[in-house]
């Protein structure tokens, strides 16, 4: 049976399967495409959906594109489509749940006392603006219809939350008529007639300050958003109001219903004093009752209140819903902004009449800064209490008594505010909870309270990027974090504008790690530099973040005065654990923070509590960057020296000790390790390299970073092809030769020596440049590393560059000395015992026989290749063989034998998710397509392999794949489309030096030429193709019936 597929739509946008968040999609395109079907309800033709998301590039590569976002879509989600040839559609027959749709039925009921539950449900569906936060680069079509649906929808809520308050209002039920009107406000704050609404419907209720004061926000909310004054009904409202002859019950109006008072002058028809009925507006007003306003004291805010939804909403749920819940700690460092998230909780609750009542006596904020005991905590509570509802102090018991008799049969909500300075007085806490369980309490603190029954919700920074998640690029529909600075930078500068300078306004907010305090005191340093300037300040440490705004509390005045009083709340031992733990970059394990800073799990869990330490849900630990900063401060030089080396020795032998998966079916487990400690990894990498160059002698430099570079280099090969490795051991060979690192260590021999291990980072950062297709560098790097390798008898490193030397001279067509030197590495690879290198030698020396033509030969080196593989247990290396077997049947032009190993190979790279083999068969695929005739299949896969190529900078199959669109092409007799790829291929090949694939291009070129009647010049091009001795068998006989045909 298909399971249930919920679509929140309506605010930030969330995808539910069988109750379960769907498995986040690697690009947004993904999430666009679902929603849009289920939006549009209608068949929509591919050609339609190609234009909508990639409507900037060629038809043929947005329908590539297309069809790669629909494989993702359809892996978790094909029970929920209709895929077509030609056409895709929402499956409506399947199980689903769409709340636009809800809201969108909703709209159209009349509304009544029978259907406002219904209409209630449906507006509480309405959680912010369609997709809001949710941004698809690169598709305005769709981001258009975005905005034209978002207007729609937000017009509707608006329509259906007004007719809530009517017909609330018509039921004298005026407490959720506000909450609705306030709704209605939240959405368009200029909207005038729900200004009116709200003054008219708190004129009515009695609160005759609060309507006015609603007055002075229309104002405000209409000068900033529309630069206009309220309009002469608004004027004339807010007269009436001032003068006291506006009608408390009808609102000035012919109102259907009046409310009258039954106690005193049909008591005696009734009988029941004090109660209210409804009577025609045609009976004489009685006295009216207004109702009692809630009873509170939480103090206004001087600025909006930004983000943090899902912390509110949780906050409240678990106050109001959960009644086991009686003790709630919002924990955090300071400057997380734990006293405003408690105080926009319970601005809520106040809001909302159904969870007020959960609080029928009131709800009542403590703040304890300036508490310095037990009996003053109590003191300020009843303070609180009392002076708010007018009760007096009974002065002839103790503290705590009178606080139990003030609380006894009472419902109320206490926030004690800064408890961290109080912890040794929780006690008190839990015997008040004992006297009078009816009440709640909501503390703030930096560290857990200590109490069995206390709950915690530990606060983080406000939203950021993800990584691979696209970003959003319109100032309405932001990140919390970015949002916040943007409210506090055009408070410090009004002309302030997101877009010129958003790059690096995420860079301060991702510095802070969404810190509020942090962003707040960032963006007030506007006043005198540009974000870009900030950003850079912040890398320099805490004391630049400092601000000197009067009202603001002196704690928060600067991030320095933060981590002071934090720091004065800890033990001498916990403060030197988390100097220790200052060393490490991002996240670490426990294991890790005992080897190399001495921290027992004991200390990071108390370290947790104290909320300067926190628990990633992958189970490591991670210290708020602010706060690294600020302990590691606190280490002396040599205390940080001593550190370092550790944290280096225990990275580099955690890497080590993965080298012998390598390259068996352990592997993925190898990635997950790197991955999941790649920012200290790197750290210690780096650590290494300045190590090396101040020529320290006290630490076995050149043994840890031989440890790192395989484990490492083979990370990045796999994981992440392209710019990121070759940059880090880019910057590591020059810095290692800047050093002095290239000449001949006397002191030192063999693999360990200093010279060795640069050839060593060397020979891995050609590998790099070899997969990049970067060919005239990887050789000079072979041809370089032969020398000492031979000289100083460096066998594994003579192995690595032999193999580097023989495949960079196959690519660029030099078969001979391709073919010497994978022989001498094949030799030197049995001598050692290197099954790895082996199957390396083996398969290079296949397709060395394959590029001239030499099938059988290739076959048979590929197939002792696929069996040391099988023997391995590598899938990787399987693929790569099948892969090269299905290319000597290709070559032939046998293609019914080609395809099931290029498909085999693709479905393992798939598994095992290695995207470099993915792009290759891909590519196969479509030159597969192309010889079975199907070119708009053939097409597509070239496409998509080009993409992928693109994406690492692959320049070799950027051209393998151009060249294979220009061939199809030319079947086609798309001349114009064949020499468009074609010149695309033949300058990335030059550049590239991929002498083969560039001969392939020319060989093209020449069947271009003659398709265009030119013949001479195509005779010239195929000539030199043919005479090359570095062009490929298989471009020889494609070209070679044309030339002959040319020659005759």
């Amino acid at each position: 049976m298909t399971e249930l597929l919920e679509l929140s739509l309506l605010g930030n946008p969330e995808l539910r399967l069988a109750g379960q968040p769907l498995p986040r999609f690697r690009s947004a395109k993904v999430y666009a495409l679902l929603y849009y079907l289920a939006m549009t309800r209608r068949t929509q033709p591919r050609t339609v959906l190609a234009g909508l998301f990639w409507g900037d590039v060629d038809e043929h590569y947005a329908r590539r594109n297309l069809n790669r976002t629909l494989s993702d879509l359809t892996q978790h989600l094909g029970d929920h489509l209709i895929v077509e040839r030609q056409s895709l559609a929402f499956a409506r027959t399947q199980p689903y749940r769409l709340d636009v749709e809800a809201l969108e039925a909703a709209s159209q009921l009349q509304p009544t006392p029978h259907t406002l539950p219904e209409l209630a449900a449906a507006a509480d569906l309405y959680r912010g603006d369609f997709l809001d936060g949710f941004y698809v680069q690169d598709a305005p079509e769709f981001e258009q219809w975005v905005l034209s649906t978002r207007l729609h929808l937000r017009t509707t809520a608006l329509q259906l939350l007004n007719q809530l308050a009517q017909v609330c209002a018509d039921q004298g039920d005026l407490l959720q008529a506000m909450t609705y009107t306030r709704r209605m406000l939240q959405l368009e704050p200029w909207r005038e007639e729900a200004h009116r609404q709200l003054m008219r419907l708190l004129a009515r209720s009695g609160q005759r300050s609060a309507a006015l004061a609603q007055y002075e926000l229309c104002c405000q909310a209409l000068r900033s958003e529309l630069d206009v004054d309220p309009d002469a009904e608004t004027v004339e409202l807010v007269s009436l109001i001032r003068a006291g002859s506006f009608d408390k019950m009808t609102g000035g109006q012919d109102d259907k219903m009046r409310v009258a008072s039954v106690g005193d002058r049909i008591g005696a028809v009734i009988g029941a004093s004090g109660s209210q009925v409804i009577l025609p507006s045609s009976h004489p007003v009685i006295d009216s009752v207004t109702p009692p306003p809630f009873p509170h004291n939480l103090p206004g805010q001087r600025t909006p209140f930004v983000g943090r939804a899902t912390e509110v909403a949780d906050i409240t749920r678990l106050l109001v819903e959960e009644e086991d819940c009686h003790l709630l700690t919002i924990i955090g460092p300071g400057g997380m902004g734990k006293t405003r998230l408690a105080l926009k909780a319970a601005d809520e609750i106040v809001a909302t009449p159904a969870l007020a009542q959960r609080f029928g006596d009131g709800i009542y904020f403590i703040p304890l800064e300036n508490v310095n005991d037990g009996n003053e905590m109590v003191a300020a509570i009843i303070a609180a209490i009392t002076e708010e509802s007018g009760q007096r102090l009974r002065v002839e018991v103790p503290l705590q008594a009178h606080l139990v008799y003030l609380l006894r049969a009472k419902s109320m909500l206490l926030i004690l505010d800064n408890f961290e300075h109080l912890i040794s007085q929780a006690g008190l806490l839990s015997d008040l909870l004992v006297a009078v369980p009816q009440i709640k309490l909501l503390v703030t603190a930096r560290e857990t309270v200590g109490l069995q029954e206390a709950w915690y919700y530990p606060l983080l920074g406000l939203s950021l990027p993800q990584h691979g998640v696209a970003e959003q690029k319109t100032p309405q529909h932001e990140y919390d974090a970015v949002r916040l600075f943007v409210q506090c930078a055009r408070r410090t500068r009004a002309d302030f504008a997101l877009a010129a300078e958003r790059a690096a306004v995420l860079r301060i907010c991702t510095l802070v790690e969404g810190m509020p305090l942090g962003i707040e005191l960032a963006a007030a340093w506007l006043k005198v530099m540009d974000c870009q300037q900030i950003a850079q300040e912040l890398l320099h440490g805490l004391d630049f973040l400092t601000a000197r705004y009067q009202n603001i509390p002196p704690r928060h005045r600067s991030m320095r005065v933060v981590m002071d009083h934090s720091w004065t709340l800890l033990s001498e031992e916990e403060r030197g654990a988390i100097a220790r733990l200052s060393i490490f970059r991002g996240r670490f394990r426990h294991e890790a923070a005992r080897a190399i800073a001495g921290t027992s799990l004991l200390t990071l869990a108390a370290l947790v509590e104290k909320a300067l330490v926190r628990v990633t849900p992958d189970g490591h630990y991670q210290l708020h960057e602010l706060t690294r900063q600020y302990a590691e401060e606190r280490l002396t030089s040599v205390e940080r020296s001593s550190l370092y080396d550790a944290h280096a020795s225990y990275y580099a032998t955690l890497l080590h000790q993965q080298q012998p998966q390598l390259y068996t079916r352990g592997e993925r487990d190898v990635w997950a390790a790197i991955g999941g400690e790649l920012d200290n990894i790197r750290h210690a990498w780096d650590w290494l390299i300045v190590a090396a160059g101040s020529g320290r002698q006290d630490l076995p430099v050149p043994l840890l970073l031989r440890h790192m570079a395989e484990p490492l280099a083979a990370y990045y090969l796999f994981q992440s092809p392209g710019l990121p490795g070759q940059t880090l051991f880019g910057n590591a060979c020059e810095a290692l030769a800047a050093a002095g690192w290239a000449t001949h260590d006397a002191s030192a021999s063999g693999p360990y020596s200093r010279q060795a291990l640069l050839v060593h980072i060397q020979l891995y950062q050609g590998l790099f440049h070899y997969d990049s297709g970067h060919y005239r560098t990887s050789l000079a790097v072979a041809e370089q590393a032969l020398v000492p390798c031979r000289a100083c008898a460096l066998e594994e490193d003579l192995l690595l560059a032999l193999l580097l030397y023989g495949r960079t001279q196959m690519r660029r067509g030099a078969a001979d000395e391709a073919i010497q030197s994978l022989e001498e590495a094949l030799a030197l690879a049995q001598r050692l015992g290197s099954i790895p290198n082996r199957a390396e030698a083996l398969i290079s020396l296949g397709m060395v026989a394959s590029n001239v033509g030499n099938y059988a030969s290739a076959q048979n080196y590929i197939r002792q290749a696929l069996a040391l593989a099988q023997e391995m247990g590598y899938q990787p290396w399987v693929a790569r063989t099948l892969t090269n077997l299905g290319t000597t049947y290709s070559r032939q032009q046998d293609y019914s034998q080609a395809q099931p190993y290029y498909e085999q190979a693709l479905a393992i790279a798939h598994e095992e998710g290695d995207r470099n083999f993915i792009m290759i068969n891909t590519s196969n695929l479509g030159g597969v397509y192309r010889g079975f005739g199907r070119y708009q299949l053939s097409v597509e896969y070239y496409q998509q392999s080009l993409a992928m190529a693109r994406g690492v900078g692959d320049e070799r199959w950027i051209v393998a794949n151009l060249n294979g669109i220009s061939m199809t092409y030319l079947d086609l007799g798309d001349l114009t489309a064949a020499e468009r790829a074609l010149r695309e291929a033949l300058a990335v090949g030059q550049q590239s030096d991929s002498t083969t694939d560039t001969l392939g291009s020319v060989a093209l070129l020449g069947n271009l030429f003659a398709r265009r009647g030119r013949l001479e010049i195509a005779l010239n091009a195929l000539a030199f193709a043919e005479q090359h001795p570095a062009t490929m068998a298989r471009d020889l006989l494609y070209s070679r019936p044309l030339l002959t045909e040319l020659r005759s």
